[in-house]
């Protein structure tokens, strides 16, 4: 049976809710983190239904210090011209912008926290809802791509472009991640003592994002179905 590769770039940034609506439908997923494996081998593509790129504090564009970068470029390449989904995140999404095309600014801007983006199209549901951003590079809109979100200092924080689906905020946080990602060290990125704060802003429209958020990964997990007939 064809599964649903996920994968992550360090291993506190896991899956969340797409996990959770990947198990719901019933579809298998794998997860790998190729920049830890020695000559990383990618499956074939006739063994996936689906990719998930997560995210990540490296560069998008920086092969030479990750090699399997380059890899994961290529797949995104190589299953958008056979229409199999392809999903990012934060990282993810700007990997997979760059491959379709596109260019990252770097440290263009620090956005650490929780805040609402605008968004239309498929994403509709999510237009003034409070999403966490934790990034400071922008990946600009890809060549024929549909923009399906954006803030004020990132004009592309979602998009579409034939089975890829890219998305620069973290959708796929639930409060216990949330609460790994800052007990892991990542809260030295914060401010002192604003932990606590990150929480509560989080807190406050949680129930009816990840209800969004299930929608969304939902029916990226039907794509993946559909691909190969699960």
């Amino acid at each position: 049976m064809a599964y649903v590769l996920i994968l992550k770039h360090v291993s506190v940034e896991g899956p969340g809710l797409i996990a959770t609506a990947l198990t719901n439908a019933g579809v298998e997923y794998r997860i790998r983190n190729l920049l830890s494996e020695n000559q990383p081998i990618l499956p074939a593509l006739t063994e996936l239904c689906g990719v998930v790129l997560m995210g990540g504090p490296m560069d998008a564009s920086d092969v030479e210090s990750f090699p399997a970068l380059g890899l994961e470029q290529q797949l995104v390449r190589n299953a958008v011209a056979a229409k199999i989904p392809v999903l990012g995140v934060c990282l993810g999404h700007q990997i997979i912008a760059l491959a379709l095309g596109a260019r990252i600014d770097y440290r263009a801007t620090r956005k650490i926290g929780v805040a609402p983006v605008q968004a239309t199209g498929e994403f509709s549901a999510l237009d003034g809802i409070d999403v966490v951003h934790w990034h400071t590079d922008n990946a600009s809109l890809p060549d024929g791509a549909t923009k399906l979100a954006s803030t004020s200092g990132c004009s592309n924080q979602a998009f579409r472009l034939g089975s890829a689906l890219g998305m620069q905020f973290h959708l796929e946080l639930s409060q216990p991640l949330l609460e790994d990602w800052l007990d892991s060290g990542m809260a030295a990125d914060l401010l002192p003592g604003t932990g606590a704060e990150f929480l509560a802003d989080f807190a406050r429209q949680e129930s009816q994002r990840s209800r969004l958020a299930i929608d969304i990964f939902s029916q990226f997990a039907a794509g993946t179905q559909a691909t190969h007939g699960n």
